[in-house]
């Protein structure tokens, strides 16, 4: 049942950004016990507990007077037994003030027996949301696929070295399947050419990661990359494997990319 969650949750968030909220709705038990919307619904600012579909609805439905265009974006789903969590990013324009909102959250969806959500909270780190289910260990192993996150978010940006802070100083890396193939980097020095030697092969560089997969202490992230060298674009979806030194070093200790075919 907990991949059919999942896909509960997934299918959710797509008939709420449709609009849909009575289907949305449908997906909870009659009892199930919701955080209010005050406070983005956040545990400790909660302005208390709704109940059922018409609980959700009341929530959807202050959210929306409360901000202009309000709309998330789902970012991963985070199977946990009877639970899952949903990483999100809301944003919204205060229809009295005007401010901006631009926050991630994590919501907490615990599933029934009948396949119903029983209980919806928001926390403000996954972290926070694994505790809650008494996950403490593999809030730890969440933690090394956020580092592998902004890692790869770093050399996405304008400036490709900030990806270096996330790395271990004895950082192992070898590339491959592109003009850098077969080439090994060492160090935080050997990153940061690493950077170098990208921007100056590549006329377009960009990796997207599909998905974070927590494996214990590796995070491995596979990535569809595009890239354009002489105007032509080359998409390839190489598997990245980073290994993450625990607990001394929380950094990337070891990296490579492999063609997911071969292992």
């Amino acid at each position: 049942m907990s991949q059919e969650n999942v896909e509960t949750v997934r299918r959710g968030y797509e008939l709420y950004a449709a609009g849909d909220l009575t289907s949305v709705a449908a997906l909870f038990s009659h009892g199930a016990e919701l955080a209010d919307g005050g406070g983005l619904g956040v545990v400790g600012t909660a302005a208390g507990t709704l109940h059922g579909p018409d609980g959700f609805l009341r929530s959807a439905s202050e959210s929306m007077e409360v901000f202009a265009d309000f709309h998330l974006e789902t970012d991963d789903l985070i199977e946990a037994g009877d639970a899952v969590i949903a990483v999100v990013r809301i944003f919204g324009t205060g229809n009295v003030s005007g401010a901006h909102l631009t926050v991630r959250l994590a919501h907490l969806w615990v599933f029934g027996d009948d396949g119903k959500v029983i209980r919806g909270e928001v926390f403000r780190t996954t972290e926070d949301a694994l505790k809650a289910l008494g996950l403490e260990e593999y809030a730890v192993s969440q933690e090394n696929v956020e580092i592998v996150r902004g890692v790869v978010e770093a050399f996405n940006s304008d400036e490709p070295r900030r990806a270096i802070a996330g790395f271990h100083p004895e950082i192992e890396f070898t590339s491959i399947g592109n003009a850098l193939d077969g080439v090994a980097y060492l160090g935080l020095d050997g990153m940061g050419q690493y950077a170098d030697d990208l921007e100056s092969v590549f006329e377009h560089w960009h990796s997207q990661g599909d998905r974070l997969v927590d494996a214990g202490g590796e995070g491995r992230v596979a990535s569809p990359h595009r890239r354009a060298r002489q105007g032509e674009w080359i998409s390839r979806r190489p598997v990245h494997r980073d290994r993450l030194d625990a607990p001394q070093w929380p950094h990337l200790a070891r990296a490579g990319i492999s063609d997911p075919q071969g292992g």
